[in-house]
């Protein structure tokens, strides 16, 4: 299999879930998800706390912008509803 390099934002659609590019317009989507559970709280992963959002999607899309990180919002299919993001990460152009 051949991947193209670099990496460009793409939608991913499975049957549960479709992956779409990270956008800032997910702010108040992704805020509201981070509140299921309180998951910055976890020990285990790093979540950002709704209020620190906006800095974590700015970071994400400035690793996309460097070429190391494709990052996604995920929409659950049944209901069209953001519920977290994910992201193919540390990515380095092979030689």
């Amino acid at each position: 299999m051949t991947f193209s390099y670099p990496p460009t934002p793409t939608t991913l659609t499975g049957e549960h879930v479709t992956l779409l590019p990270m956008d800032k317009q997910y702010l108040p989507a992704l805020q509201e998800a981070v509140k299921d559970g309180e998951l910055w709280k976890l020990w285990y992963t790093f979540i950002p706390t709704p209020e620190d959002m906006e800095a974590w999607i700015s970071k994400a899309l400035q690793e996309q912008n460097d070429k190391v990180s494709l990052p996604f919002v995920v929409k659950r299919n049944s209901d069209n509803r953001i519920v977290g993001s994910t992201r193919y990460m540390n990515i380095e152009k092979d030689t």
